[in-house]
């Protein structure tokens, strides 16, 4: 009766380290319930990049990947760490998903043109005390 009561525990034993030691980990994880993004609109000028950053709630979620994708890749494009680089003027949504695909958030994105360089008429002016002079921008592109 011994016996079959300390057998009874060894196989208890054996039985719970088998479970702890091969049962999935994803039935321990904590699953995503939303995303959101930094911005939910951005204006970029051309050339300049800004990275989003993508919040996973709740913040103890096992699973933070993020897959990013632009809807239009014509006007800018973006990398797996959530950097947009505009491409060309227009509008495009960025959009986050959870890695799993439950949960989407968007980024309005407009690229416009911006300045590329400032410049005046003259390198240099001398001017009388009392007198004026007239300075003339050039704005490089001109629209």
């Amino acid at each position: 009766m011994i016996k079959n009561k300390v057998l009874q525990v060894i196989m208890g034993l054996l039985l719970s380290f088998t479970l702890l030691v091969f049962c999935p980990l994803y039935a321990l994880a904590i699953r995503e319930t939303g995303i959101s993004i930094s911005n939910q609109a951005i204006t970029l000028n051309m050339g300049t990049p800004q990275t989003l950053k993508a919040v996973i709630t709740p913040s103890s979620a096992t699973n933070k990947n993020v897959k990013w994708t632009s809807s239009n890749s014509a006007v800018a494009t973006i990398d797996t760490h959530g950097k947009i680089t505009p491409v060309s003027v227009g509008t495009s949504n960025i959009i986050a998903t959870t890695d799993d695909g439950s949960f989407t958030a968007t980024c309005v994105l407009a690229v416009q043109t911006g300045v590329a360089k400032i410049a005046l008429n003259k390198s240099t002016d001398i001017i009388v005390s009392g007198a004026t002079d007239t300075l003339t921008t050039m704005i490089t592109p001109t629209n």
